[in-house]
């Protein structure tokens, strides 16, 4: 029987933990759940709450699962995991109404498309698949146009809690 490689990548946990911790808080604010409410509910601080929300590595991940069965969003405990490290190709094949008139469109159109219709999840995967700094420069430039106006509050917060 062949050896199983393990991915232990600290950049892809690291990632994977943003992404459930920023799901986690999309969640908890779209209940109306006080994130006091929700620490007491599992019996943690808010302080450890909050950390979980950010994704910070230095909680223990029986504690994210407390908090990710409490709100009610297992399922998604498992595509959040299997879904980093995919390709840009399964990327865009998933987001692919973001260019649904020019699916061969080049990546910033793709990437741009991403912002003007913020959603933390997609804007996860885009900042995995195609880098922080790719994702800033399109942001640089579409932020001044009119549509980039209207959504710059939320992508703003929404990259922020990425890089955080």
């Amino acid at each position: 029987m062949a050896a199983r490689t393990i991915d232990n990548d600290p950049s892809r946990v690291s990632f994977a933990l943003k992404k459930l911790g920023a799901e986690i808080a999309d969640a908890r604010k779209s209940r109306k759940i006080s994130a006091q409410s929700l620490a007491d509910q599992i019996n943690i601080s808010r302080p450890t709450l909050k950390k979980i929300e950010k994704g910070e590595t230095g909680v223990a991940f029986g504690t994210y699962a407390a908090v990710v069965f409490s709100l009610g969003i297992a399922d998604r405990m498992g595509e959040v995991f299997s879904s980093v490290g995919q390709k840009q190709e399964s990327t865009r094949s998933e987001y692919r109404s973001l260019v649904w008139a020019n699916p061969q469109a080049d990546d910033s159109i793709f990437i741009r498309a991403a912002l003007q219709k913020p959603k933390i999840i997609v804007l996860a995967d885009i900042v995995r698949d195609y880098g922080l700094e790719r994702v800033m420069k399109e942001w640089e430039a579409l932020k001044e146009t009119i549509v980039g106006r209207k959504v710059a509050m939320d992508v703003t917060r929404m990259l922020k809690h990425l890089t955080s």
